[in-house]
């Protein structure tokens, strides 16, 4: 039996932005770095010990879960829920520009029912409300695709409780209109950007596109842009060299690899590649390459599983640690089990070639 430990890492990727949350480090349920409150007769569905924001596994933008915020707003009542960055540190937002998140649900939010934003210091001091319903017109009733959030960090103030935008704790949901009403929204990537971060200039193209073929999938990969405030890629496919192309994932892709299971062999496509910035500016595609799924004799389906594990952990390994992550978008969160299994990669690796 292994017993996996995991292991905290406190390092910033960039200090172009603040992850208040990306993903849950405590399973399915709940986000710990959280904190919230009903107060009847409006209802707001809490997790753990009645204080704690669900999270919903179901339904990610990116990563493993998504926060739920699920709530009903009746007149005498009210509810709040804030989210931290793991551990409840503060940040210091003033040289930061937008609080950007994204939000999804099940079925339409009408504007005037979007609840309230703040933001809280290490002492518990809040700014000024905002309403989120200045800064998107609705969710609407696509549960498919995500829509962005963006608020200018300057629209919050002190006000009379002096909130210290230089020890920044949590990003706050309130209640706003008592509507009666059920309501659900999905929340992820919950971020503050810096001013600046980008030039204002289109990423560029994703250079060095590979393409291989293997049972029931083609296999993308190609050299990973630079760019400090990069999002991420998106892939297209075609039948033909000359189009039409579709694009096959809608949420940006983060890394660069892409694996396309067709399900089927000897099926040939054509695919390009375009890079994303935060601005939301994509880039002249990639050059265009080709492949097809094949059927694969044993010897070289051991090789493509090898290939797949060394990558993970190799290429996916804790940037300043070296360590295996507990998953995919688990962040800083690596594991000393897992960890041990990368290095029995990196021999299978070495021996390879």
């Amino acid at each position: 039996m292994f017993c996996i430990i995991v292991l905290w890492v406190v390092f910033s990727y960039s200090q172009n932005e603040i992850v208040f949350f990306s993903d849950s480090p405590n399973g399915d349920e709940l986000y710990d770095s959280s904190w919230g409150f009903e107060t009847a007769p409006s209802e707001l569905e809490l997790a753990g010990s009645n204080d704690k924001f669900p999270v919903d596994p179901e339904h990610p933008y990116l990563g493993a879960h998504s926060l739920r915020l699920h709530w009903t707003s009746n007149s005498g009542g009210d509810w709040g829920i804030a989210v931290a960055s793991v551990g409840w540190p503060g940040h210091d937002i003033t040289e930061f520009d937008s609080l950007v998140y994204w939000i999804n649900g099940p079925t339409t939010i009408s504007q005037v029912d979007l609840p309230d934003i703040s933001v809280e210091d290490l002492s518990n001091h809040k700014s000024t409300k905002i309403w989120l319903g200045d800064y998107i017109s609705e969710v609407d009733e696509d549960s498919t695709t995500w829509q962005q959030v963006k608020i200018p960090l300057s629209a919050f103030l002190p006000g009379p409780e002096n909130c210290d935008f230089t020890r920044i704790k949590t990003v706050f949901h309130w209640q706003k209109v008592t509507d009666g009403e059920e309501h659900i929204a999905w929340l992820d990537e919950i971020k503050m950007i810096k001013a600046g971060a980008g030039n204002g200039e289109t990423p560029e193209k994703p250079r060095s596109p590979l393409v291989k073929g293997s049972d029931s999938r083609i296999d993308l990969k190609w050299k990973r842009n630079t760019e400090i405030n990069l999002e991420g890629y998106y892939i297209y496919r075609s039948q033909s060299l000359n189009g039409p192309y579709t694009k096959l994932n809608p949420v940006f892709h983060t890394v660069n690899l892409y694996s396309d299971f067709l399900g089927e062999n000897d099926k040939t496509y054509y695919y390009y590649i375009t890079a994303i910035n935060r601005d939301f500016l994509e880039s002249e595609p990639s050059d265009t390459v080709f492949g097809s799924s094949m059927a694969l004799s044993e010897d070289e389906l051991l090789t493509s599983i090898q290939e797949a594990t060394f990558r993970y952990f190799y290429d996916y390994g804790h940037p300043v640690s070296g360590l295996a992550r507990e998953r995919k978008g688990s962040g800083n969160t690596c594991t000393s089990g897992g960890s041990g299994m990368g290095l029995m990669t990196m021999m299978v690796g070495a021996e390879r070639g």
